[in-house]
C-alpha cells in the first residue's frame, strides 16, 4: 500500500511539473512564450568601468590601464558594435587601441544576464605640462552599435465592429493592454490606440527611447561618437505587420522622435468584411542605432 501511495505521488508530481505555469486557458506554447522574458526591459548594451581601471589617482612616469565592461542586457544581438575611449588630451596620455570591435549575445530564456565582454585600452605612459603638477582628466567611454526592438502585441480585430452579435471570441478596445515594460530594448512600443471600421482597422503606435542613451540613425553609426549632427539622431526604422500583411504606415518607414517620443499610424484592410471577431498578432520591428555613455574622472599627479 504504501508503494502504491508513493507511485501515485510520484505521477502526481510529474504532472504538476508539465503543467507549472500553464494557466486555464493556455496551451503549454502560450505558456512557454509568456515565461520567456527575454523580451522585457529597456536596456540594450550597457557599460561601466572595471573598479580601479582606471584608478582614481594616477602617476607620471606609470602606465595606465582602462577596462571596460560590456553587457548585452537586451534581447536582440550585437555584431560590429564600437567601443571607444575620450574626454582625455591625446598630448599627455596615448591610450591605445583608439576603439575595438565588439560582439554580444541577447538575453534569452537560458541565459537571463546576457553576452558579457570586456575591453581595455593601456597608455604605457602618462605625462604633465612642464609646471603642472596635477591635471583632471575625464574619461568617456562610449558604446555605438545597432539593434532593433521586436513587439508581439496581441490585439483583437472585428471586421464588422456594427455587428450585434453578443459572443464573440474577443473585444476590441480603444487601448491595447500587455505593453507596459518594454519589449527588450531601450526604444519600446509605450502604447498602441486601435479603431475598428467596417473592413478595416487602424493602429495608432506610441513608441519612446526609454533607455539611458542616445538614439541614432543606423547609417550614422561610423559617425559616432564625436561627428554626430541633429540630423544623424532620434531616426527610428520601423515596420508593421498583421497576419503576414503589410499595413499603409505614416510616416514612411522612419519616425523621428521628439523629447524621446514618436508616433506610428498604419491602417490595415481586412480581406473578410463579415468575418467575426478574432485575436491575431501585430508584429513590430523598431531598427536603431544606439550609444551609451560612462564618464570616470581621473587625477593625474606628478611623482616627483
Amino acid at each position: 500500500m504504501k508503494k502504491r501511495t508513493l507511485a501515485l505521488f510520484a505521477v502526481f508530481l510529474l504532472v504538476l511539473s508539465g503543467c507549472a505555469g500553464v494557466k486555464f486557458g493556455q496551451t503549454k506554447e502560450q505558456a512557454a512564450a509568456l515565461a520567456d522574458l527575454s523580451h522585457v526591459g529597456v536596456k540594450g548594451v550597457t557599460i561601466n568601468f572595471v573598479k580601479g581601471q582606471p584608478p582614481d589617482v594616477s602617476f607620471t612616469n606609470t602606465p595606465l590601464d582602462i577596462v571596460v565592461e560590456l553587457r548585452n542586457e537586451g534581447a536582440y544581438p550585437v555584431s560590429g558594435g564600437v567601443v571607444s575611449i575620450s574626454g582625455y588630451d591625446s598630448q599627455w596620455i596615448n591610450l591605445q587601441p583608439q576603439e575595438k570591435i565588439f560582439s554580444l549575445e541577447p538575453k534569452t530564456k537560458f541565459n537571463t544576464f546576457g553576452g558579457y565582454d570586456t575591453a581595455q585600452f593601456s597608455s604605457s605612459n602618462i605625462y604633465l605640462p612642464r609646471g603642472t603638477d596635477t591635471l583632471d582628466q575625464n574619461f568617456l567611454a562610449s558604446v555605438c552599435y545597432k539593434y532593433r526592438t521586436e513587439s508581439r502585441i496581441p490585439v483583437c480585430i472585428d471586421p464588422n465592429p456594427t455587428s450585434i452579435l453578443e459572443n464573440e471570441a474577443c473585444r476590441v478596445t480603444q487601448s491595447v493592454s500587455g505593453i507596459s515594460g518594454g519589449q527588450g530594448g531601450p526604444v519600446s512600443v509605450t502604447a498602441i490606440r486601435e479603431d475598428a471600421a467596417p473592413g478595416q482597422v487602424s493602429f495608432l503606435i506610441s513608441i519612446a527611447n526609454q533607455g539611458d542613451g542616445t538614439v541614432v540613425e543606423q547609417a550614422s553609426l561610423s559617425k559616432c561618437p564625436g561627428e554626430l549632427k541633429f540630423g544623424d539622431v532620434d531616426n527610428v526604422q520601423y515596420s508593421v505587420k498583421m497576419s503576414g500583411t503589410t499595413g499603409v504606415c505614416k510616416p514612411d518607414y522612419k519616425s523621428r522622435l521628439s523629447n524621446k517620443q514618436g508616433v506610428i499610424q498604419c491602417t490595415f484592410t481586412l480581406t473578410n468584411a463579415v468575418s467575426p471577431a478574432y485575436q491575431t498578432v501585430l508584429e513590430i520591428n523598431l531598427d536603431y542605432g544606439y550609444m551609451s555613455q560612462k564618464a570616470k574622472m581621473v587625477k593625474l599627479k606628478s611623482f616627483t
